[in-house]
């Protein structure tokens, strides 16, 4: 028996120099996407996510990343589409681009979830990539805490930004200014609705924004939190939690008892001498020899989003997973990447295989769509959109490309 394992385990990765940089691609291309923890203020999709499509902040996506938008917005298709619709994750794949870029892209299906909406249960398709544009994808919960603070002018507020451009989001403090209305095509819309004074910022360009509600927090949570990540004070008994993750107490997560559980097996796993090579993620300026065409070739050039037991441990230790499917999908994702990067039928994918089935055996499956109706049931409803082609948005020049004012990502 014991000969038997020794030929079914792959041996260790064996490395191969790097020989061209033109074989190598930019951890910034997809390290969004491998992050040990959340990023509160801005959304990276997880598999099963219950979230808010916001029509009007796709559209003004499309056109900064200068697609064409009556090639992708689902108001096309799906045509009872309203500006605002609550929708689950249902499927997540990536994929690297080829324009150029590199960059990681996701492969999201999200199906309608309103049972009151004349297309409820029906899917759609979006594709999302890392950008500087706000999101049109919002977690409900998020949403729906913002959508009860019912902002008015004169209240003041916070908001998350990333200063720096690395994912390192900080806290702006402000007053709303101004509720606008938009015209044409995307009145009513709550897309940029709101413009927020800012107080400390040292650039006069940047004191005036406009906002989204969800976008926004009540400062007086902001600042207790604030002063906390500034304080660096934590319990060391507590699972660790990522920066202002108390500002979205409402955040959906896995209970302590099944992270324990999802987390003794994946430790008993990444101990095991069988699935060593599973156990670290894969850097990106490392090459290794492909099972199926015998030659050498750097790992994240092939694979869209590098994982192993190691990312999985940390994010169950950070609370990181929203709901078991999440989970679920980064163990699959172990399976999926060495079928891309060895064939199907290689003895690292056989073995991957075998991983997935020990970690996942006897999960439960997840059963809370009466909770999500219901939630998605007392969103405010915002009118249908007109399948005709909407008003350019705000900044937009006369040769109809987007004059981007804001420089930052926003959360």
């Amino acid at each position: 028996d014991h000969e038997e394992e020794e030929e079914e385990r792959p041996k260790k990765r064996a490395k191969a120099p790097v020989v061209s940089r033109a074989d190598m691609r930019l951890h910034d291309a997809y390290k969004w996407l491998c992050s040990p923890e959340i990023t509160v203020g801005t959304y990276v999709p997880q598999l099963g996510d219950d979230v808010v499509y916001v029509a009007q902040g796709h559209y003004e996506y499309l056109q900064d990343a200068g697609r064409n938008w009556r090639d992708e917005a689902p108001w096309q298709t799906l045509t009872s589409m309203r500006f605002v619709e609550p929708c689950r994750v249902t499927s997540l794949r990536y994929v690297i681009a080829d324009d150029g870029t590199f960059d990681t892209h996701c492969l999201i299906t999200l199906k309608l979830m309103d049972e009151s909406f004349a297309d409820a249960g029906k899917d759609f398709f979006v594709r999302l990539h890392r950008s500087e544009s706000p999101d049109f994808l919002v977690p409900l919960s998020r949403y729906s805490t913002a959508e009860a603070c019912k902002w008015k002018r004169g209240d003041n507020c916070a908001a998350l930004w990333d200063n720096t451009g690395c994912g390192d989001m900080e806290p702006w403090y402000g007053m709303i200014e101004t509720a606008r209305k938009h015209e044409g095509k995307w009145a009513g819309s709550p897309w940029n609705a709101l413009s927020v004074q800012y107080f400390n910022v040292q650039n006069e360009e940047d004191r005036f924004m406009d906002h989204s509600f969800w976008e926004l927090y009540a400062d007086d949570v902001m600042k207790k939190e604030h002063a906390k990540v500034m304080s660096g004070a934590s319990s060391s008994r507590a699972p660790r939690r990522a920066k202002f993750s108390a500002v979205d107490e409402n955040t959906p997560r896995l209970s302590a008892a099944v992270q324990k559980e999802l987390l003794g097996r994946v430790q008993r796993a990444a101990n095991h001498q069988r699935f060593e090579a599973f156990v670290d993620v894969i850097g990106p300026n490392e090459t290794f020899i492909r099972s199926r065409e015998g030659v050498s070739a750097n790992y994240c050039s092939v694979v869209p989003v590098p994982m192993g037991l190691s990312l999985i441990q940390e994010r169950l230790r950070n609370s990181y997973y929203r709901q078991i499917d999440a989970f679920k999908s980064d163990v699959e994702l172990v399976r999926i990447n060495c079928e891309i990067f060895h064939g199907e039928s290689s003895d690292y994918t056989a073995v991957a295989t075998d991983l997935e089935d020990d970690l996942l055996n006897e999960i439960p499956e997840r059963d809370d769509t009466e909770l999500v109706s219901s939630a998605a049931s007392a969103m405010k409803s915002y009118p249908a959109i007109v399948c005709e082609q909407p008003p350019q948005p705000a900044g937009t020049a006369e040769n109809g490309r987007v004059s981007l004012c804001v420089r930052m990502r926003r959360g």
